[in-house]
């Protein structure tokens, strides 16, 4: 994993050991409060749960939004994942169907959807997105309209000029 200053993207290739050490890391410094930090993680399927359980485990505020309100719904009332059976997803872990609400006042903003979304969520999160924030994209998997691979091959990149960020998803790996 590559982490660079706050006013730079952070671009990974990110494998499970990665994704347990980003979420265990101390990399985001120690603050007064029981809380590390503000999170939001857009997505909802399995690989964005786990993430979002591991930071709530480890003293982050995480907010999950996603685009399908009855994930949210069944996340909210049940605690669980269909695909994380026996997982219990902890009291403090927050959702919403609000993208907007997802992104404000957050410090990290984690794009956990699959690669053929990356481009349209974040189009939708654009607006709501500043420069003091660090963008990170854990997605995985074929991007349809540039027909490359999100994280094991290719780079690709997203502007979001209303925050002045623009995302760069891109490997050390070749085709």
């Amino acid at each position: 994993m590559i982490f660079q200053t706050k006013h730079d993207i952070i671009y990974a290739d990110l494998k499970v050991e990665a994704l347990c050490a980003f979420a265990n890391s101390r990399f985001f410094g120690e603050k007064e409060s029981d809380v590390l930090n503000n999170i939001a993680i857009l997505g909802g399927g399995t690989w964005a749960i786990a993430l979002a359980k591991l930071l709530c485990e480890n003293h982050h505020r995480v907010t999950v939004w996603s685009a399908l309100p009855q994930e949210i719904a069944s996340l909210r009332k049940n605690r669980m994942h269909p695909n994380l059976p026996g997982v219990r997803l902890p009291a403090e872990l927050q959702y919403t169907e609000d993208i907007g609400e997802a992104i404000r006042g957050k410090e990290f903003v984690v794009f956990a959807v699959a690669s053929a979304y990356v481009r349209s969520t974040a189009k939708c999160a654009a607006p709501y997105i500043t420069s003091e924030q660090i963008l990170i994209d854990v997605a995985k998997g074929m991007e349809p309209e540039s027909n490359q691979q999100s994280i094991t091959s290719g780079t690709r990149c997203i502007v979001l000029p209303q925050s002045g960020h623009f995302m760069v998803i891109s490997s050390m790996y070749g085709r």
